[in-house]
């Protein structure tokens, strides 16, 4: 059989080429990370700093992430998506790149996973990206909170005027 001799048949194949078509535009985001979600069930993950911690060079704080699951169950699968092991989070900043820990996501729905870090003396403030295999979330480093030396403290934690 021809399809130009079957209307119908032509329309599905053309059709079919236009929902593919369609459906490599919503996925692409997803895969590249560069997206928030593709549709309900698959989303890139994302890893970020709680609300109201701040990144800041030489303290150590816990960041968070959702979405890393190994698969996004989008064709009718039962059951819980698997969690993604042995994630790598780095950041980067200024053509440097720091390893700040690896940890495995929960096996729960929204593929949960934390990473208790110390962030690098050496990350300055200003932009940074969190890396995690593909995908980077932006953020902001905050300067350190500037600590005078113990010896020019007093016991109460005021510096010592020398009076």
């Amino acid at each position: 059989m021809h399809t130009a001799s079957h209307p119908a048949r032509l329309l599905m194949i053309v059709g079919a080429g236009l929902v593919a078509a369609l459906g490599a535009t919503l996925v692409w985001p997803t895969l590249t990370g560069h997206g928030s979600r593709a549709d309900a069930s698959c989303a890139a993950p994302q890893a970020f700093a709680p609300k109201g911690v701040k990144i800041r060079p030489g303290e150590e704080l816990t960041i968070k992430g959702r979405f890393f699951l190994a698969d996004c169950y989008d064709t009718g699968q039962q059951g819980t998506p698997p969690p993604m092991r042995h994630v790598v989070l780095r950041i980067r900043q200024h053509g440097h790149t720091w390893r700040l820990g690896v940890a495995d996501a929960r096996p729960d729905p929204l593929g949960t996973i934390s990473w208790r870090v110390h962030i690098p003396r050496g990350v300055r403030p200003g932009a940074a990206v969190l890396v995690t295999g593909d995908f980077r979330s932006d953020v902001r480093v905050y300067a350190a909170p500037h600590h005078p030396p113990a010896h020019l403290t007093t016991p109460t934690g005021l510096p010592d005027t020398g009076e």
